[in-house]
Parts: C-alpha cells; structure tokens; sequence
C-alpha cells in the first residue's frame, strides 16, 4: 500500500466500496489501521481519518475471508540499471497469489504499475490457469497530486483481459472520476506501450521548455 496504493484504496473507500489493502509490513498496517499513519500527501492523512469501509493487513490469504471482486496491484517496478523494469515484486506476487489457492472462480486483476511492453502477456497466459483475469490500467499522477491526479485524470488506458473486466474497471473508476476523461479501450500491449509513450511525450515537452529556456535566458530573451 504505497503512496498510490493508499490513495487510490482511500478513494475507493470514499466511493462506497470495501476495501482490504495489504501491505508487508505489520508496523505500517498497525498505522493504518489506528489511523495514526502521517503522510505528506495533500489529503491523505484526512481522507484516512474519515475512512470507515476501509482496512489494511500484511496477511495474503487475508484473501480466503474477504469476498474479493477486483484486485489492483501497484507493487514496486523500479528502473534497473539497463533501462527497463524490475518486475520481480510483481512476480512475487502472482505467485504467491498461485499458492494460496483459493476457489476457483474468476478474479479479476488491474496492475497499475508501469511494465515493459510485453510483460502483461507472459503473466496473463498463467494467471488465467489459476482464474486472474489480468488487465493493464497504468495511472498517470505526480507526487504531491496524488488524489487529484487520480480524481481528474485526462485520459484511461484499459488494456483489458476481456470486455468484462473492461466494463467492471470502467464502473469502479466513473465512481472516482470528476473530470471526464477519455477512455481508450485496447490490449495489454496497447496499454503498455501507450503508458510509456505518454511518459517519454512528457518528459520530451519538459525537457523541450526548459531548454528554450535556457537560450532565453543566455541571450536575455
């Protein structure tokens, strides 16, 4: 239950679901929990004080007792030293979710954390033996922003395991939403390399004005 974990499992909670976060540390689910837990996120320390359908623990197979509709995963996937993903939490985590061997019936799944183009496909082919039906639905929010972000989003990638588990994550989401963004249905593929091209085009605008900025301020422009 990260800085976007725990933002978006509040914001679910406000939008009257039951939410169970787990997170691998006892200490920080204590907090939670006591809704002792600080943070420097504008909202978070409000919206947790408020919270009343929401609860937290570092038990996986908390799982078994928790009548789960959807799963979202925002796990670690950072850089490694070649450029791309790390992607082994997420792994660690499918399989311990394999292991725990709950019933069989459909469980949907959306990671929103950002992967490699490619990765969605190789987990999805063993999750759907076990019954996860993985979808791609990357977040697009900046530190310090975090519930707004996720409030006021321009745009939502669903690279989606099927139209069922596209509509079910377009019903949740039309519950947190202000803004109205726009929606672009496509596969985990899709979503993934769209996720990236976001960030790049980004990045490029940012580098792009400082750099005029720079020649503006040489030349006293």
């Amino acid at each position: 239950i990260g800085k976007l974990g725990l933002c978006f499992a509040l914001l679910l909670e406000r939008a009257g679901y039951e939410v169970l976060g787990i997170d691998i540390s006892a200490e920080y689910v204590d907090s939670l929990n006591r809704k002792t837990f600080r943070s420097p996120e504008p909202g978070v320390v409000e919206a947790l004080r408020s919270s009343l359908h929401f609860r937290a623990t570092h038990r996986l197979d908390a799982l078994r007792e928790f009548p789960t509709g959807l799963i979202f995963v925002a796990v670690a996937t950072p850089t490694d030293p070649v450029g791309g993903y790390d992607h082994r939490a997420v792994d660690g985590l499918f399989e311990a979710l394999y292991a725990l061997r709950l019933p069989l019936q459909r469980r949907d799944i959306a990671l929103i954390s950002t992967t490699l183009p490619g990765y969605c496909d190789s987990l999805a082919e063993k999750a759907i033996e076990h019954h996860y039906y993985l979808s791609y639905n990357p977040e697009f929010i900046a530190q310090g922003s975090i519930l707004s972000d996720l409030q006021h989003p321009d745009q939502m990638l669903i690279g989606a395991a099927d139209d069922i588990a596209a509509d079910k994550l377009i019903s949740v989401y039309a519950r947190i939403h202000r803004s109205k963004p726009a929606v672009f249905r496509m596969s985990l593929l899709s979503a993934e390399i769209a996720k990236l091209a976001t960030n790049c085009f980004l990045t490029m605008k940012i580098s792009f004005a400082n750099a005029i900025g720079d020649l503006c301020a040489q030349v006293g422009a």
